[in-house]
């Protein structure tokens, strides 16, 4: 959907391994640094990998992070269109 500058948010479908940190990069109206506050809701069950490190989302189907470096989130699986990526970006 895209981002304002600061905030933004990503709807699903992904496919499996697909880098969504470039979408966020591509969304922005400038050069993204990193992300600094993630939150994602996906189908229980499904795998996401954040700056390489693996995470199953739990049972609510809700997985935050905050104060944080983030610059790689993909999945392990495709995931469909109630996937969504909400944001905070710090720009350079």
């Amino acid at each position: 959907m895209g981002t304002n500058g600061c905030t933004g948010q990503l709807v699903g479908p992904f496919l499996e391994q697909e880098e969504l940190f470039t979408k966020i990069q591509e969304d922005a109206i400038d050069t993204v640094d990193y992300v600094n506050h993630l939150g994602i809701q996906t189908r229980a069950g499904n795998h996401v990998c954040i700056n390489n490190k693996e995470y199953e989302i739990g049972k609510t189907g809700i997985y935050e992070i905050g104060n944080t470096e983030v610059n790689s989130i993909y999945f392990l699986q495709d995931v469909d269109g109630n996937t969504i990526i909400d944001y905070t970006i710090i720009l350079k």
